[in-house]
């Protein structure tokens, strides 16, 4: 469970290729947990998660997990490929990361809580 605070959605840095990246979005990450935010949700809607190749998502997952501020990191998974997400969730999880957002896919309406956990179970 995660504590109450304050969390931000992450900020994916992109090169002019549109590529990832990863240490540049890590050290941002970092240093607005530095100055008092209690953690940041990586690889969401917000920091275009769908224009961010698995391989560049496993990569900043696995660099992410040498950051002093490992356990203020939390990923989500933004695949509309149920195979990807949890591909993505397990390869968190080879770095202990346990904490994860799961969206349902873009194209289904109408969704609960329920139904998104069902989904993913």
């Amino acid at each position: 469970m995660i504590k109450k605070g304050v969390y931000a959605a992450g900020l994916s840095i992109l090169r002019d290729d549109m590529s990832l990246d990863v240490d540049s979005t890590i050290a941002h990450s970092e240093k607005i947990i530095k100055n008092g935010l209690h953690g940041v949700f990586l690889q969401g809607s917000t920091s275009q998660s769908q224009l961010i190749s698995m391989a560049e998502k496993k990569d900043l997952i696995s660099k992410a997990a040498q950051s002093k501020f490992k356990k203020q990191f939390y990923f989500g998974t933004g695949s509309n490929s149920l195979k990807e997400n949890l591909d993505l969730i397990k390869y968190g999880m080879e770095y202990n990361f346990d904490t994860f957002l799961v969206m349902p896919p873009a194209y289904y309406k109408g969704n609960t809580e329920e139904g998104v956990y069902s989904f993913y179970k």
